[in-house]
């Protein structure tokens, strides 16, 4: 049985930010780059229409190990209110040691 092509998820139902950046994750970790490139591609194109989409940006970046990027969203995300639990989420593991993701924890009120 060959695989669903994920590269068409437009089509799947549940297509939104979070299904899209949990995607984009996976294709980075596994080593799917430009996969991962043109999911963050779209997330930033709906980002005006949608700005709760600055953690999913970032998980992405997160999954290319671009810690910069990913602190960086994650702070656009904190500036619009996010919801903060998403830092608990074990794919943001690798920023846990990093001085400005202990320092995001410690604004919204999380243990870091």
């Amino acid at each position: 049985m060959p695989s669903p092509n994920f590269g068409e998820r437009s089509r799947f139902p549940g297509h939104n930010g979070a299904f899209d950046s949990n995607l984009g994750n996976a294709y980075a970790v596994s080593g799917r780059r430009e996969e991962a490139i043109k999911i963050i591609k779209d997330l930033k194109s709906r980002h005006d229409q949608n700005p709760s989409l600055d953690a999913d940006i970032a998980l992405v970046y997160v999954g290319l190990g671009d810690q910069d990027q990913a602190i960086s969203w994650l702070n656009k995300g904190y500036e619009a209110r996010f919801k903060a639990s998403i830092l608990l989420r074990p794919a943001f593991d690798p920023l846990r040691s990093d001085a400005r993701f202990k320092e995001l924890m410690r604004r919204v009120g999380l243990p870091g």
